[in-house]
């Protein structure tokens, strides 16, 4: 089982810069927490979008022959990839509010849950906003493009190139984060995935 440590040791650039930016804003956050309570709940909303779009399009993608579906697997690990890592910055930050252990600043509904989080949990979404909502749209425009791929399949019509752009290599900010889901059990909070 991975420490906390051994997690943010595995993180992109991008992600340690983005947890120095959330550990500037968490004062501000703990001085004023009823401000960050919108922005926090757009965060765990957009999360949980792409999280939908991202079990979506595994799902399209094994209907798919294997000939057919190269690029769109790299892409989906690599969105994946991303997920995780905005996932994990959230680690010890958060947990369902009836949940003691943690000494909440911002309390927020979203949906059916109500989650409880420190003041680095909410600069954390506050600060990896802007992540959060390209891999919400790269989710959303790849679990599309397996959509219609997989349309063209079942009727019978040639399936469209892929509009997939690997121009990158497809490694983005959270490639090889992964890793990063084993959270969950070290870190016992954690609260992202809405099956909660």
């Amino acid at each position: 089982m991975s420490t906390w440590q051994e997690v943010r040791a595995r993180w992109s650039a991008a992600a340690h810069a983005l947890w120095d930016q959330a550990q500037q804003l968490a004062s501000t956050i703990a001085a004023a927490p009823s401000n960050y309570v919108e922005p926090v709940k757009r965060w765990f909303t957009a999360m949980w979008s792409a999280e939908d779009a991202l079990n979506n399009a595994y799902d399209l993608l094994q209907r798919l022959p294997p000939e057919g579906r190269a690029d769109a697997e790299v892409e989906l690990r690599r969105l994946q990839g991303q997920h995780a890592e905005l996932d994990a910055g959230m680690g010890g930050e958060t947990a369902p509010s009836a949940t003691v252990g943690i000494v909440p600043i911002v309390v927020v509904a979203v949906g059916a849950a109500s989650i409880a989080l420190t003041a680095l949990g909410a600069a954390w979404a506050v600060s990896s906003w802007a992540e959060v909502q390209q891999v919400e749209r790269e989710a959303k425009v790849l679990e599309a493009e397996l959509q219609a791929r997989v349309e063209a399949m079942r009727t019978g019509k040639a399936l469209p190139p892929s509009s997939i752009d690997m121009s990158d290599g497809g490694g983005g900010a959270g490639a090889g984060m992964l890793a990063a889901l084993a959270l969950a059990g070290v870190l016992g909070g954690i609260v992202l995935s809405k099956r909660l």
